[in-house]
């Protein structure tokens, strides 16, 4: 009885477990110059999570996000920038 009820405890940890993967949600704060998201596009870099869009103010580009989380060997390149400098 004592193994089955460490084995479904172990079990119930691990089931709950998560993982870390890249996450980016645009918002709408920005309204009509919200940011676009194209998640896995093929660059030059390797595949790449393009934004496009944002606020252009004077030389500076604003995205604005709900959630932004990029993992690990994972990369997000801002379309708009090379217009900016």
């Amino acid at each position: 009885m004592r193994i089955l009820i460490g084995s479904a405890a172990i079990a119930c940890i691990l089931s709950s477990t998560t993982t870390a993967v890249a996450q980016i949600v645009v918002d709408d704060s920005l309204k009509a110059e919200h940011s676009i998201l194209t998640p896995n596009v093929q660059s030059p870099k390797g595949q790449i999570d393009r934004i496009d869009g944002g606020a252009i103010r004077g030389s500076n580009l604003f995205h604005s996000f709900q959630d932004f989380n990029v993992g690990n060997q994972h990369t997000l390149l801002p379309e708009s920038l090379p217009h900016i400098f």
